[in-house]
C-alpha cells in the first residue's frame, strides 16, 4: 500500500469522514492547527466525496472561511460541494439568492 497517495499535499487538509456534528470538534482542532502552520497562501479543504454532512459541518466551513479572511489567508474547498453537502447547502438556503462570491466558494462557479 502506498501511503503517500493517501496523504493530502502540504497545502491541503483532508477530512477523512462525515462532515457532521459528531466530527465537528475534531475537525475544528485540525483546522486550527492547519491555519497555524500555513502562511498567507493558506490551504484547501478536501472532503470525502458523498460523505454525510449536516448544518454543523457547513457552519464549521463558514467559520474557517471567516477566520481565513480576517487573518488574510487563502482558504477554499479543493473540489466543488457535491452530494450530501450540496443538498444541505440547498436545503439550508445557502445557495438561494447567493452572491457570486458564495457560488465561487462552494461550487467553484465563475462570475459571468
Amino acid at each position: 500500500m502506498d501511503l503517500k497517495k493517501k496523504q493530502a499535499p502540504r497545502n491541503r487538509l483532508a477530512f477523512s469522514g462525515p462532515l457532521t456534528v459528531q466530527n465537528a470538534a475534531k475537525y475544528r482542532s485540525e483546522l486550527i492547527a492547519k491555519f497555524e502552520q500555513c502562511d498567507q497562501d493558506g490551504f484547501e479543504l478536501e472532503l470525502v466525496a458523498d460523505s454525510a454532512a449536516d448544518l454543523s459541518g457547513v457552519q464549521l466551513i463558514l467559520a474557517a472561511r471567516r477566520f481565513a479572511s480576517e487573518h488574510r489567508k487563502q482558504f477554499g474547498l479543493a473540489k466543488p460541494a457535491g452530494g450530501t453537502l450540496r443538498e444541505v447547502l440547498e436545503q439550508g438556503g445557502f445557495l438561494r439568492n447567493d452572491t457570486a462570491d458564495a457560488r465561487s466558494f462552494w461550487l467553484h462557479e465563475k462570475a459571468e
